[in-house]
């Protein structure tokens, strides 16, 4: 894996960088409601008494990138533009290894930061929704 889509723009062709480590994604947690009832044992579950079903919470995803055109004089003009593009809005967040799907969510770019005074790494967040989704609107965990 190279690098990630987001809304469009390739972390890699269209800024020159390229993923450190696999993204790390967190699985949904569920929501779940217990009611202590005074007298019974244990407590009441509740989670599902509302819709039927298990509802979830949000997704985390992590990501750190290097510039892979290390030492580039133009650095500043690409933070800006993936500052313009990314931060703070709501991405479709797609992975080169699985371009079928998307996340959706709020993306969060960090600092760059220099390695031996060349090379620039970036770390970005996401929080995003529960279910990753296909092209054709349909939602898989």
């Amino acid at each position: 894996m190279r690098g990630i889509t987001f809304n469009g723009k390739h972390s890699y062709w269209d800024w020159g960088l390229m993923l450190t480590k696999p993204p790390k994604i967190s699985s949904p947690e569920p929501k779940t409601h217990y009611v202590d009832i005074p007298g019974a044992h244990g407590a009441m579950d509740l989670t599902e008494a509302l819709t039927g079903k298990v509802q979830f919470h949000n997704r985390k995803i992590e990501l750190e990138f290097i510039d892979a055109m290390a030492d580039r004089e133009d650095w500043s003009a690409i933070y800006s533009d993936i500052l313009s593009e990314l931060h703070g809005q709501v991405a479709e967040i797609s992975l080169d290894d699985d371009p079928q799907h998307y996340y959706k969510g709020r993306v969060t770019v960090g600092d760059p930061e220099r390695i031996n005074g060349k090379a620039v790494t970036l770390k970005m967040t996401a929080e995003v929704e529960p279910f990753k989704r296909t092209y054709e609107g349909t939602g898989v965990l």
